[in-house]
């Protein structure tokens, strides 16, 4: 798995650690716009049947995905799966 950034102690291997207290953080810069990016190789053709996402468990809303896309390849070629736009409260 790889990031397109990440900030300092928040490594991407920290979105896939099955511990709720850690997370991933994109680079935190005023200057850089988002999206960020994240790469999943499986390793080999799998079945993916959902997508879950847990927000930052600190009470912190920094860092909240408002929409994102997942995309798939199995030969190079990516091609979309879905997008949806989440409204927190």
């Amino acid at each position: 798995m790889s990031a397109d950034s990440e900030q300092d102690n928040g490594g991407i291997e920290n979105a896939f650690d099955n511990n709720e207290s850690t997370f991933w953080h994109s680079s935190w810069n005023p200057y850089i716009a988002l999206p960020a990016a994240v790469t999943i190789d499986l390793g080999e053709t799998a079945e993916v049947s959902r997508f879950t996402y847990l927000p930052r468990q600190d009470n912190n809303n920094n860092g909240q995905i408002t929409q994102y896309s997942l995309y798939y390849s199995e030969t190079g070629e990516i091609s979309a799966v879905g997008s949806d736009r989440w409204n927190w409260r």
